[in-house]
């Protein structure tokens, strides 16, 4: 539980940090909008490798699970994290993790960096605090296929 408390106060202040840095950069207008999108791209590369440093060890059990299947093998959850320890301790839940963390680094700080800086475009030219559904939609998939189209 406590693992948990403190990977969501990491968010909290991630997310708190970004609109502290939101709101000085709209009280302070000798800041640059190029500082204030390389951070918000930093920000959303660590949010992107922490939530995978999260969900790596889950994807390694359903990995052991789905090949256990297709040799026709029972298996469950708990046989799966069991095998996984016995062939090399916790360790073996964050294999290839080097190599996904660089991607996932790389993927998110795009992705979300053109994103905000999207939004933050579109709210300054209609003078609006929130985007459309619309307006959101077709800036997360246009963020999305750029940093896809970058990573690979």
């Amino acid at each position: 539980a406590s693992k948990r408390m403190d990977i969501s106060t990491i968010f909290i202040n991630l997310q708190l940090n970004s609109r502290l840095m939101t709101q000085q950069a709209k009280q302070e207008p000798s800041r640059t909008g190029a500082l204030k999108n390389l951070m918000k791209m930093g920000f959303g590369g660590i949010a992107g490798t922490i939530g995978l440093c999260m969900v790596d060890p889950v994807e390694s059990i359903k990995t052991v699970i789905q090949l256990k299947s297709e040799a026709k093998e029972a298996t469950s959850v708990g046989k799966a994290i069991k095998d996984i320890r016995k062939g090399g301790g916790i360790s073996n839940f964050y294999n290839g993790l080097p190599a996904a963390v660089l991607r996932q680094f790389f993927f998110a700080s795009i992705r979300l960096g053109l994103f905000f800086s999207y939004a933050d475009y579109l709210k300054t030219k209609k003078k609006k605090d929130s985007l459309s559904l619309l307006e959101s939609t077709a800036g997360s998939l246009t963020s999305a296929a750029i940093g896809i189209s970058s990573v690979m």
